[in-house]
């Protein structure tokens, strides 16, 4: 906006010194400047104005970038402690079966009968620490009884292999 007062400046000072040499030739040459004065004007705010708007999307999108940084971060992070966990069942597993190859390919929980209310015939098994649910269908397969893992999670309503020392099992006879 202020080049717009420099070139009325400027067309200003053509008008002077035209007005003291009055030419009709030199009035159409001034009223052509004072045209182009006034496009240049025009273009020079376009130019402002979209420099403005060119200046506002970068910065939304430096705060899109800011933001899909943090989400990326925060992935990472939660990337890093599902391995760590995976990496941790795995040595657990590991010791389950160094444990069950140690002792003959039997595991140390005894299949107990479950209680007469139960809806559907089969066991209730109180986990251990360290065991999982293949090493408890094993050792219930290894005594006769034909279960999967699939069967137990079935029974029990159980989202995924995570098992609890302690947590009460309910092992289906088929």
């Amino acid at each position: 906006m202020g080049y717009r007062y420099l070139l009325w400046g400027f067309f200003a000072a053509a008008l002077t010194v035209t007005a003291r040499a009055y030419d009709p030739a030199a009035a159409e040459d001034a009223a052509i400047e004072r045209q182009k004065i006034l496009r240049a004007a025009d273009q020079l705010d376009l130019l402002a104005t979209q420099g403005a708007s060119l200046a506002q999307q970068l910065q939304e999108f430096r705060a899109e970038l800011d933001k899909l940084r943090a989400e990326n971060q925060s992935l990472r992070q939660q990337l890093s402690s599902m391995e760590k966990a995976r990496a941790s069942e795995k040595d657990a597993l590991l010791k389950e079966v160094s444990a069950i190859i140690a002792s003959g390919g039997k595991s140390s929980p005894a299949p107990v009968p479950a209680s007469p209310a139960a809806k559907e015939e089969g066991f209730e098994h109180t986990v251990e620490a360290g065991q999982s649910l293949w090493a408890i269908a094993k050792a219930y397969q290894d005594a006769g009884i034909k279960v999967s893992i699939e069967d137990i999670r079935r029974a029990n309503q159980l989202k995924d292999n995570t098992l609890r020392t302690g947590q009460k099992l309910f092992i289906p006879k088929k």
